[in-house]
Parts: C-alpha cells; sequence; structure tokens
C-alpha cells in the first residue's frame, strides 16, 4: 500500500490500546468527558468489530460529554458516505453523543444539533441549553485545497477557509470556536446542559460528610450536640458507633480511632441506606474497617 497502512504514523505517535485494534481506534477520559477516535479506513458497518466495540463503550460511559471523532464525514451538506452515515448517526443518536468531529472535507462547517435529521432546538443558536440531539463538525481546512460547499437547512455555520478549532470542557458547559488563520474567531457557540451531581457516598462517622473520616467529624457532631449547630445532612453516616442514636459516644469513636488506635466505625448496615452506597474498602476510612478488604 501507498502509505504501509500508516506504519511510519503509528511509529511516531501512541496512542490508547483500549480497543480490539489497539491505536487504530480508542477511546480516552478527561476530567467529566470521553473522547472516542474511530478509524473510518476500516469497516464501521453493521456487525462489524468497531462498531460493536463503539456501541459498548459509548454504552458504558456515564460522562456528561461525549465527543467521537474520525475522518471520513457522515453529517454535512456536501456529500458524504451514506452507508458509514446509516449505520453511525442512529448510534450516536442512540448514546447522547454531543459532538462529532470530522474531517476530510477541506472546510469548515457545524450543523445545529441534529436528531432525526431535523434540527429541534435551531432556535438557541448559538448558545444551546440542553439541546437534542448531536452537533456535527467538519473541520477541514488545515491544509489542502480549500473547497467550496452548499450549505444547507441542517447548517449552522459553514466558512471555506482555513482555520482550527479550540474546545473547552468547564463542567456543565462547552465552549467551541473555529480561528482563521490570522487569529479571528470565525464561529462560536457553547453549550450547557444540566448534569446530575454525584450520587451520595456512604461512609460511617462521616458527619459532613466530605467522604473522608476526620476531626472535622466529630467536630460537627459536638457541634450539633451541645452549640445548637446544623444537624449532619446524614443521622445515620454521622451514627459512627452505629448504635441507632447520635450522641456524644460517636465523637468519641471518631476521636478514638483518629488518633488513639481505636476501633474503626462499624460497616455500614444492609443496603440501601438514605445517605448513598458504601463502597466496600473505602480508602477514605481504610481497609480495616471492612471484613474482606
Amino acid at each position: 500500500m501507498e502509505f504501509d497502512d500508516g506504519a511510519a504514523y503509528l511509529e511516531a505517535f501512541r496512542f490508547p490500546e483500549d480497543s480490539p485494534d489497539p491505536e487504530r481506534y480508542y477511546s480516552f477520559e478527561h476530567g467529566n468527558a470521553l473522547f472516542v477516535a474511530l478509524d473510518t479506513n476500516q469497516d464501521v458497518g453493521a456487525g462489524s468489530r468497531q462498531l460493536g466495540w463503539l456501541r459498548s463503550r459509548l454504552a458504558a460511559s456515564e460522562h456528561a460529554w461525549k465527543v467521537v471523532f474520525f475522518h471520513h464525514a457522515v453529517q454535512s451538506s456536501a456529500p458524504v458516505d451514506r452507508d458509514m452515515q446509516e449505520v453511525l448517526v442512529p448510534v450516536f443518536e442512540e448514546h447522547r453523543v454531543d459532538l462529532v468531529v470530522q474531517g476530510h472535507l477541506h472546510f469548515y462547517e457545524r450543523t445545529f444539533p441534529l436528531e432525526g435529521g431535523a434540527a429541534p432546538d435551531k432556535a438557541q443558536e448559538p448558545d444551546y441549553e440542553d439541546p437534542r440531539g448531536t452537533i456535527y463538525l467538519v473541520t477541514g481546512g488545515g491544509g489542502g485545497v480549500l473547497r467550496s460547499g452548499t450549505p444547507d437547512a441542517r447548517t449552522a455555520r459553514f466558512e471555506s477557509r482555513y482555520h482550527h478549532v479550540r474546545v473547552d470542557v468547564d463542567g456543565a458547559r462547552l465552549r467551541l470556536e473555529a480561528v482563521d488563520r490570522r487569529g479571528l474567531v470565525i464561529d462560536g457557540m457553547t453549550l450547557e446542559k444540566t448534569v446530575a451531581p454525584p450520587p451520595p457516598v456512604f461512609h460511617r462517622g462521616d458527619a459532613d460528610p466530605n467522604g473522608a473520616l476526620q476531626l472535622t467529624d466529630a467536630i460537627r457532631v459536638l457541634t450539633f450536640l451541645f452549640l445548637g449547630g446544623d444537624a449532619p445532612s446524614c443521622l445515620e453516616a454521622a451514627d459512627a458507633d452505629d448504635n441507632g442514636v447520635l450522641q456524644l459516644t460517636d465523637a468519641v469513636r471518631v476521636l478514638s480511632y483518629l488518633f488513639t488506635g481505636g476501633d474503626p466505625p462499624p460497616p455500614p448496615g444492609p443496603p440501601p441506606s438514605p445517605c448513598g452506597a458504601d463502597p466496600v474498602g473505602s480508602p477514605a476510612l481504610g481497609c480495616e474497617a471492612y471484613d474482606g478488604c
């Protein structure tokens, strides 16, 4: 083959090896975002190993943001690979992928959030709150001869201009900008989404609760009992000796464990707990607090 199946590229760079074909297609996580790279020079059709891996990787993710990127475009106002489009687009919609980044076409194009081929929230352009659908980006302005195109009803922005794209994710907000070679921002948009808070975690004796057993837990109990302080948010967790009553002995139990080598607070009772799940062998309390840790 002309390029020896990308041998020089793979020799020069190292990519994650978490797929059936390591480094060819892969994923990585950063903060609350999942990034998935596909190899569209390989088979991504129905029944392919790559498609099966993509489905499982997206289904297993609980990340707030999901971004998929690859070379050959499947959604654009220019001609695209219809076979890949028919296979991949439903997967992106099923698993609520936020952004799909594509290349191959030598221009810049950003769609509205698309769902079933329609743009149900286009009226929010360019600042979206919990939009329905996936945004498709073509960023092919890094080199080569620029091409023209014919934007259609799905297109939010089109530019036949050399450019690069920068994306910033900060918690529940994603900001995207396209910048031309003179440094001018030629497109920008934001996505805001409602991100569910992490589930509560139960730690016996953690009266704050901050996920760790510390001096502040004993202080919280004492302040509540004797100085009129606020009640711990979960009384069951603050009940360090697990006798069903919040009292001085709970603060003593925590202090004894922390500073005099006393017994650790007992493990949680049978689930479910109103304070959330308790991971067995929690490092916050020390493995000695749990059987079989």
